[in-house]
Order: structure tokens, then C-alpha cells, then sequence
């Protein structure tokens, strides 16, 4: 594109300069070098039209490449909120039970599969709301997926000893 810029002004300066040569006379040309200078205006003026058409192609065809890039970053954009709309709640669920604060679960020995339990179920229901909605399927299998591999890294941390071992290995 600076080439075509450089080659319009160039084509623009050379035009200025033959037109004045025309009208000027300063030369002192015969018929024959009158005639070749016209041709050469004439040429001129087509390479400057065409350079022109030539710019502008060139900037249409990169205001579509840009803004197909953009839509393709809105895509990916969109994904990622997705992903942390359902991935934020079990966070916040999780985060609040692990809390150094009283909340009535801690002498229980099923907190941990109620706190699991609790963030798995609003991570598939918030899955279940974006797959309704028509969002993207692979996106909504990724987070399916993503939510089960981070609840089987976890069950086996209330396991003792060699279970856990063998937890690991069936999965």
C-alpha cells in the first residue's frame, strides 16, 4: 500500500510537470517530439488512473480482511466469557466453603462431597442454559468436559493412603 501511495505521487508530480512543459513551451519542440509528449501525458494519465483504482481495491480488500479479524476475535472473545461465566460459580461456591469461617459444615464429614456436588450442579446447570441457548457445541462439550476433569482431580483428596492411588488409577 506505501508503494502505491509513492507511486501516485510520483505519477502526480511527473503529470504536473509534463502538462507544464505543454503549455509552456519552454522546449521548443518539433510536431514529432509534440505528438510523443502528448502520448507520454496521455500515459501518464491512464498510470495514475489505474493506480488509483489499484488503491482503492487494495483498501477495501483491507478494511474486509480487518474486519473479518474482528469478527473472528469477537468469536473467541465470546468463548472465553462463556467459559468464565460457568467456571466463576463453582469458584465462588467452593472459595466460600473453604473459608476459615463458620458455616455449619465443617464437623460434617460429607461437606466436601456437598460443597463438590453444590459447584458440579451449577456448573452443569449454567452448561445446560448456554447449550439451550444455541451457543457453540464445542464450547459447551469443552466446559462439560473441563468441569468433570477438575471434580475427579478433587474427589480423591478426602481418599487415605493407597486409594488414593487406586482412585487415580481407575479413572
Amino acid at each position: 500500500q506505501k508503494s502505491l501511495v509513492y507511486l501516485v505521487t510520483a505519477l502526480r508530480s511527473n503529470e504536473t510537470l509534463m502538462m507544464k512543459l505543454e503549455r509552456t513551451g519552454f522546449l521548443s519542440l518539433n510536431e514529432d517530439e509534440k505528438e510523443i509528449l502528448n502520448d507520454l501525458i496521455v500515459d501518464n494519465s491512464q498510470a495514475l488512473e489505474m493506480a488509483n483504482i489499484y488503491t482503492n481495491i487494495l483498501s477495501s480488500t483491507l478494511d474486509a480482511f480487518a474486519s473479518i479479524i474482528a469478527n473472528n476475535q469477537n468469536q473467541v472473545l465470546k468463548r472465553l466469557a462463556v467459559i468464565t461465566i460457568v467456571l466463576t460459580f463453582p469458584v465462588l461456591i467452593a472459595s466460600l466453603f473453604g473459608m476459615n469461617v463458620p458455616s455449619g459444615f465443617e464437623h460434617s464429614k460429607y461437606a466436601f462431597y456437598i460443597v463438590s456436588l453444590l459447584s458440579l450442579g451449577i456448573a452443569l446447570v449454567i452448561g445446560w442454559y448456554f447449550f439451550r441457548k444455541k451457543a457453540d457445541k464445542k464450547l459447551v462439550y469443552l466446559l462439560i468436559g473441563l468441569t468433570l476433569t477438575f471434580l475427579s482431580l478433587t474427589a480423591p483428596v478426602q481418599l487415605e493412603g493407597n486409594y488414593i492411588t487406586l482412585f487415580w488409577a481407575a479413572e
